[in-house]
């Protein structure tokens, strides 16, 4: 599960077979041995999808919300967004090209459904501080919109917030037809995205959820490092 394009997940990962998420969940794909076996409807929606012009998740976790939508695409990915909302995206794009300008080693990302301004090549302390700047600008510009912002590791993401990694997590389980019926489940993750997912699993029943390194979390443990998880997966390989 990343917040990378889906095309970009193709690219590095197709030859490995293995099941992806793209977009912190806007997209799935599951493994290419079990692809002719899952049976995803061709389109699902709610006949009561959330106003446009209020925020669907306010008050509420993104995880608990209902499932809106679900789109088999021609390339054997399932979008969880409906289209391209393009207003949103006019409306912030030149405050991120503003700050690009301003950030030098800043750059723009642009995907299908979402919008991110990454500044690893930037300053460090610069490019914090510009983020922190650009965040309180964001929130002024998007409080009546439904869109949230995503602060990743020297990224600044815009995404619908309808979707997250745990809205992709439970549609997946539900192609398989039920967490109960999935032999083992195990999520690993180092990043605020990733806590929706370890709330949602931490509701289902013979879960394992860790966070990497110590930190405030919705995770069951913690590994330290990296190479922790390595090992661990390593470990699951040789059983």
């Amino acid at each position: 599960m990343s917040g990378r394009s889906r095309q970009l997940l193709d690219e590095w990962f197709s030859d490995t077979g293995v099941g992806l998420s793209a977009e912190h969940g806007c997209f799935y794909k599951h493994p290419a041995n079990l692809i002719d076996q899952i049976r995803t409807p061709e389109r699902e929606s709610s006949p009561s999808p959330p106003s446009s012009d209020t925020d669907p998740t306010e008050g509420t976790n993104p995880s608990q919300q209902p499932e809106f939508f679900r789109r088999k695409t021609n390339d054997g990915w399932i979008a969880l967004v409906d289209h391209v909302d393009s207003a949103w995206r006019e409306t912030i794009r030149p405050l991120f090209q503003h700050y690009t300008e301003r950030t030098p080693g800043s750059f723009i990302e642009e995907k299908e459904i979402n919008l991110t301004w990454r500044y690893e090549s930037a300053d460090p302390e610069f490019g914090a501080w510009q983020a922190a700047e650009l965040q309180v600008n964001l929130e002024k510009i998007l409080s009546h919109m439904a869109v949230s912002i995503i602060l990743g590791n020297k990224t600044l993401e815009l995404r619908p917030s309808t979707v997250d990694k745990a809205t992709a997590a439970r549609s997946i389980l539900k192609d398989l037809n039920s967490p109960e019926e999935s032999d083992f489940l195990l999520c690993v993750g180092d990043g605020k995205t990733d806590e929706p997912v370890f709330t949602f699993l931490g509701e289902v029943e013979g879960s394992w959820t860790a966070t990497v390194g110590k930190k405030q979390t919705e995770a069951q443990y913690y590994l330290e490092g990296v190479a922790d998880v390595e090992g661990l997966v390593g470990g699951l390989a040789e059983c």
